[in-house]
């Protein structure tokens, strides 16, 4: 089993299945980058925030297409280090070893 840096609790099974989609029409391939998005305005992650203006938004993009934009910058492959990890998953979602006294 390959051990990412990450605890994604959006993807499984090599898939992500944790979709979101805002009222207003916005995706969000995991609950963490709706939450940080909507509440915060930002992504925490320069990639995705310097997009293009509503490249996530369905009114705009196919899902298809903004699927694409997130799996480009979010993939399993970046996970297996803290050095390629993308900021906004390592945010929220990186897993801790514990340390012994």
């Amino acid at each position: 089993m390959t051990e990412y840096v990450v605890n994604c609790s959006s993807f499984h099974n090599n898939k992500f299945v944790g979709i979101e989609i805002s009222p207003s029409g916005e995706v969000y391939i995991c609950c963490m980058l709706h939450y940080q998005n909507e509440i915060n305005d930002t992504f925490y992650d320069e990639h995705l925030n310097n997009l293009p203006e509503n490249w996530n938004s369905l009114e705009h993009n196919t899902m298809d297409d903004i699927l694409r934009h997130y799996h480009a910058h979010i993939n399993p492959e970046k996970w297996l280090s803290l050095d390629t990890c993308p900021p906004c998953c390592s945010k929220g979602c990186l897993k801790y070893e514990e340390v012994s006294a």
